[in-house]
């Protein structure tokens, strides 16, 4: 539900279909339970400047696990909450620089593709995970029909004592395209990526990809 208090500002207001991701401290792996019984509350503002789009959003959440292997019995609730900022500020005449910054516990699943869980299941208790995560972007204007991104992005787990040493623990990319525009919709791009992850013993891996985008739009 979207209310526009004014021209500048508006009010959004949403419900998400829930589903708990967690691991144990057997098993490092994220997985899903769809214990839930109540939606994930989102609430946004969003104010519009000449030179910049400001927006300020919230989350909160109920965590639920019943059942797991071993333990047909378990039954924990826990809760979430989150608060995002983030900024689309205008540089020069085309140019532009986008911020976001995001905390919170038990969001896992909103971040990331979920590489972190958003609480880890122990005897008697469902622990949330505190995560920190943001990126940065500057998209440069070459011309009228060409343009580039170079990007920024980090996620990070506060991961509880107890769990084992290959949970992931932090990620982080950077990327740089060149895209081009020879007619309108059409775009044409080349874009080179590197991204890190460590894990929670401090083991790391990266990975290094070149990509090639033709996009139609219509």
């Amino acid at each position: 539900y979207t209310h526009a208090i004014n021209d500048q500002t508006k009010q959004v207001f949403a419900a998400d279909n829930p589903e708990t991701t967690a691991i144990t401290t057997t098993s490092a792996a994220v997985t899903g339970f769809d214990d839930d019984s109540l939606p994930d509350l989102v609430g946004r503002l969003n104010w519009s400047t000449t030179g910049a789009d400001i927006t300020v959003a919230g989350i909160v959440r109920q965590l639920s696990v019943d059942g797991i292997a071993g333990n047909p019995a378990y039954s924990q609730d826990a809760t979430g909450w989150g608060v995002s900022g983030s900024a689309k500020i205008k540089v020069g005449e085309r140019d532009d620089l986008r911020l976001m910054v995001t905390y919170g516990e038990g969001i896992g699943r909103y971040i990331g593709l979920n590489t972190l869980p958003d609480a880890v299941i122990r005897a008697n208790d469902l622990e949330t995970v505190p995560v920190l995560a943001g990126f940065a972007a500057y998209r440069h204007m070459w011309g009228p029909r060409t343009r580039s991104t170079l990007a920024y992005a980090v996620q990070q787990g506060d991961l509880p004592t107890g769990i084992l040493a290959t949970t992931t623990e932090e990620t982080w990319s950077a990327f740089g395209n060149l895209v081009f525009s020879p007619v309108r919709g059409l775009d044409l791009g080349v874009e080179y990526r590197h991204g890190e992850r460590t894990l929670l013993g401090g083991q790391s891996g990266e990975l290094n990809r070149l990509h090639f985008v033709a996009k139609q739009t219509f």
